[in-house]
C-alpha cells in the first residue's frame, strides 16, 4: 500500500512491481498524466495489478447517492454540479 507524497509513488511503484507484487497507490497516482501512464505501464509490462485508493467510494454520503441514482428516486439526472470547500486535505505533489 503506497500511501507517501505523490512524488514518491513512481520510485516506489517501481520497487513493488520489481518485487513482483501487486500494489494498492493513492490518489493521485502520478503527478501527471505521464507519470501515471508510466506506473500503469510499468505493471502491466510485468503482469502484475495495479489499484488506486478513491476512500469517496466508501463516504455514507456517496453511497446514499448512488442508490438514490439507482432506484430513480432523483430521476433523470442531465447533470451534476458540486463544490468541495477546503483544499481537502491535498499537498505539494511536487515532494
Amino acid at each position: 500500500y503506497v500511501s507517501t507524497r505523490p512524488g514518491t509513488h513512481l520510485e516506489i511503484c517501481q520497487k513493488v512491481a520489481n518485487a513482483g507484487k501487486a500494489c494498492y497507490v493513492e490518489k493521485p497516482v502520478g503527478r501527471c498524466a505521464e507519470e501515471t501512464e508510466k506506473i500503469d505501464q510499468i505493471f502491466k509490462e510485468k503482469g502484475l495489478a495495479l489499484y488506486t485508493a478513491y476512500i469517496s467510494r466508501a463516504y455514507e454520503k456517496t453511497q446514499t447517492i448512488k442508490k438514490l441514482l439507482r432506484s430513480g428516486a432523483i430521476g433523470d439526472v442531465k447533470s451534476i454540479k458540486y463544490m468541495v470547500c477546503g483544499n481537502g486535505g491535498a499537498r505539494d505533489l511536487d515532494s
